[in-house]
């Protein structure tokens, strides 16, 4: 087959990869040129594991069919969407069989409810006329709320989380008059090596992030909707989406 490649590639590949987990490689702690050289080999990795997996994807395709193919590597079956990066002909939805998939446009790409996947499966999908009503997926939200069949969180006009409910088990998450998703930043200033430690006095300084300058509904639905916040905490700006 196609797909075969040297047992001395893949070696090559692994070993490159373990060299790289070294422990002062991981967070950062390492000189400048120690990073110029794993990104050249995480390239390099990259590149040849990719090129084997296509091939090996190319000859599979020969045999199953199908305009998309889905693959479950996992040992477990899987339900969590999919994210396709390509734009959907004009008129058309993807297919599994006679049944239509939920889908929705993102940013570069779609969003696809495939359902259920099976362990170490292949599963064909095919480009269909699309008709009909898309089959309804219980979610909703707006710049207050994000809400699905199994929870609902409630947000304040300053970002946080003011309320979490938890539908299956019929309780809020949340204590009353507690709040979540609140950021915040301590003064780091041990006694010894500032790399390394974090003393027990951590968190006498400590500080929240501002309230939100602007809260927007990025996207609604039907799949995935998401609440782009963003503030400030003490010179940094950031924007978070949930």
């Amino acid at each position: 087959a196609n797909y075969l490649y040297p047992q001395q590639t893949f070696n090559h590949a692994w070993e490159t990869v373990c060299l790289n987990q070294f422990h002062d490689i991981i967070p950062g702690s390492s000189i400048g040129e120690v990073y110029v050289d794993s990104q050249r080999q995480y390239a390099e990795i990259r590149s040849s594991a990719g090129a084997a997996a296509q091939s090996a994807l190319d000859s599979i395709s020969s045999s199953v069919g199908g305009d998309v193919l889905l693959i479950n590597p996992t040992s477990f079956e899987r339900a969590d969407l999919v994210f396709l990066p390509q734009v959907p002909p004009t008129g058309k939805i993807l297919s599994r069989g006679s049944q239509p998939a939920a889908a929705q446009n993102v940013e570069g790409g779609i969003l696809l409810d495939a359902g259920h996947l099976a362990p170490f499966s292949i599963t064909p999908f095919t480009w269909a006329d699309a008709a009909g009503t898309p089959p309804a997926t219980g979610l909703s939200a707006d710049r207050t709320r994000l809400e699905n069949e199994f929870v609902r969180v409630d947000f304040s006009a300053s970002g946080d989380i003011v309320g979490i409910y938890d539908k299956v088990a019929g309780r809020n998450v949340l204590p009353e008059g507690s709040l979540a998703n609140q950021w915040q930043a301590f003064e780091d200033r041990p006694s010894n090596w500032d790399a390394w430690d974090i003393d027990i006095f951590y968190d006498d300084k400590l500080f929240l992030a501002e309230p939100a300058h602007s809260i927007e509904l990025v996207e609604s639905g039907p799949l995935r909707a998401t609440l782009e916040i963003k503030r400030r905490i003490l010179n940094s700006e950031y924007t978070q989406r949930i």
